[in-house]
C-alpha cells in the first residue's frame, strides 16, 4: 500500500512540474514592432493596438491584443534565439535589395528597455538572422491572421 502511495505522489509531482515548465512571459513583458518599407505598420502590446499605414498621408489604427499564450510563444521564441544580446543595430552596412523592409523591435522586460533595428533587405544571412525572421514570421502571423487585422483597409502602400 505504501508503494501505491509513493507511485502515485510521484506521478502527481512529475506531472504538476511538467505543467509548470513552460515559460511564462514576465508581467512587464511587452514591445513595439514597427515594420514595413517607408511609413510602417506598428504593433504595440502596451497600448493594445494595431497601426496600419493605408498610404503615406493616412495610418488606421484598432484594438489588437496577443492572448497570454501568443505573449509566452513571443517571449520563449525570444529568450531561445538570445533576442536580448543582439546588437541595436543589426545586419550589414550596405541594402542588398531596395527598398529595404525595416524592423523595428523596442522590448520591455524586467524594467529596461531592448531595441533592435534591422533592415532585413541586407546580406546578412546568418543564423541571427535567420531565428529573427522565425520571431517576425511569428508575430506577423498573429497579425495577419487576426480579424482585426483583415477587417482594416489595404494599404497603397506596395512595391513590386
Amino acid at each position: 500500500m505504501k508503494t501505491i502511495f509513493t507511485i502515485v505522489g510521484l506521478l502527481f509531482i512529475g506531472i504538476n512540474s511538467a505543467s509548470c515548465s513552460t515559460k511564462q512571459h514576465p508581467k512587464d513583458f511587452g514591445f513595439i514592432l514597427i515594420h514595413g518599407m517607408g511609413p510602417g505598420d506598428t504593433l504595440d502590446t502596451f497600448k493594445s493596438r494595431i497601426t496600419k499605414s493605408i498610404d503615406y498621408d493616412r495610418d488606421i489604427s484598432t484594438t489588437f491584443i496577443l492572448s497570454a499564450s501568443q505573449l509566452d510563444t513571443v517571449y520563449t521564441l525570444m529568450k531561445d534565439i538570445d533576442f536580448f544580446n543582439y546588437p541595436t543595430n543589426f545586419g550589414a552596412l550596405e541594402p542588398s535589395i531596395t527598398p529595404t523592409p525595416t524592423y523595428i523591435f523596442r522590448v520591455h522586460l524586467k524594467g529596461s528597455w531592448k531595441t533592435v533595428k534591422w533592415q532585413c533587405g541586407l546580406q546578412s544571412e546568418n543564423k541571427q538572422s535567420t531565428n529573427l525572421h522565425k520571431l517576425i514570421d511569428l508575430i506577423l502571423r498573429y497579425i495577419w491572421e487576426s480579424n482585426e487585422y483583415k477587417n482594416l483597409p489595404d494599404s497603397k502602400i506596395f512595391y513590386e
